[in-house]
């Protein structure tokens, strides 16, 4: 008698240091995306914080955001090399909960049909 077949989860194990630097690459994208936006609407944010001072601590929080984007994906690019070789997972479940479909494959380690097509919603729409 043979033995059951692994489920599909057991064989797509991944090495944690490769699903590691996945998050870095992301975050290390965010962070990019946030400095882009403060260097875009940087003086008009100054600007909105001289009219309405309450709003300067908010206007604070982007690069706050974009500082520690970037810290936790130094962190991840640091850490991941000194991940032990034989812990691996799949990490297909995981990113199944991703509601962006190209980020999802990318956490996934598939790959993504369209470079750049991530399910982009427009703010009015």
């Amino acid at each position: 008698m043979s033995a059951p077949p692994k489920p599909l989860s057991a064989v797509a194990e991944t090495p944690m240091s490769d699903v590691t630097m996945a998050v870095q690459v992301e975050l290390t994208r965010l962070a990019a995306v946030a400095n882009d936006i403060q260097e875009t609407f940087g003086a008009a944010l100054v600007q909105a914080a001289r009219s309405h001072p309450e709003s300067l601590g908010k206007a604070q929080g982007l690069d706050l955001l974009a500082q520690h984007l970037s810290g936790v994906a130094d962190f991840l690019e640091a850490l991941a090399p000194h991940l032990p070789a034989d812990w691996s997972v799949d990490p297909v479940p995981a990113a199944r909960t991703v509601r962006l479909s190209d980020l999802s494959d990318r956490l996934a380690g598939l790959p993504v049909a369209v470079a750049g097509s991530d399910d982009f919603v427009f703010f009015f729409d």
